[in-house]
């Protein structure tokens, strides 16, 4: 009887009931809270990049700035604010005009086949490396005066925190930023050169 006693309170205890609802609920909530904190870092990190790049295409498109030294701030920006094992990827290239932005160099006098480059074709070289290209940017350049520049940066780092690969995410993140912007016309816009093909 005695024993059936003790039972019975037992089961009527209820003052341990707390910590065992918070065991089972911390893991979700500490989970949540800290994919909520990565997801936070994640646009603050697209945010950071966006920015950056933003600034060096805009002090970059008055002219006097090398394209080494515009990489460098880039590169030295994100790296302060965001992480120095960040790796940065900065393509950029240099078009004539909007229009040009990742188009081919335009053929003047085409030969059979019709519609693609071959030989005995005459085309514009806009870049001036002397060969038909399908994007007919300046890699690498911030361009001539009035010419237009598009900047394409990725930002490569490891995550805030290393949970991600728990729920199959990849480790790093990466951030892209994308810009383009005409440069001033401080100077003479130089002319494409018409090259063909022998």
């Amino acid at each position: 009887m005695q024993q059936a006693m003790r039972i019975k309170a037992i089961l009527r205890d209820s003052r341990g009931v707390t910590v065992i609802e918070f065991a089972l609920i911390m893991p979700l909530l500490v989970m949540f809270l800290l994919g909520a904190m990565d997801l936070g870092y994640y646009a603050y990190s697209q945010g950071v990049t966006q920015g950056v790049v933003q600034r060096a295409s805009r002090a970059a498109s008055v002219g006097g700035v090398t394209a080494t030294n515009t990489d460098n701030f880039i590169r030295t920006e994100i790296r302060a604010a965001l992480s120095n094992s960040a790796t940065i990827t900065i393509n950029k290239s240099a078009y004539r005009d909007f229009t040009s932005v990742k188009q081919p160099e335009k053929i003047v006098t085409d030969t059979a086949p019709l519609g693609s480059y071959n030989t005995g074709d005459c085309y514009l070289d806009a870049n001036g490396n002397s060969t038909w290209d399908s994007d007919m940017g300046k890699s690498g350049q911030l361009g001539d005066a009035e010419d237009v520049v598009f900047y394409d940066v990725t930002t490569t780092m490891p995550r805030l925190f290393p949970l991600a690969s728990m729920i199959g995410m990849p480790e790093n993140q990466i951030s892209r930023a994308k810009a383009i912007i005409k440069n001033q016309p401080y100077d003479a816009q130089p002319a494409a050169v018409a090259t063909c093909r022998t």
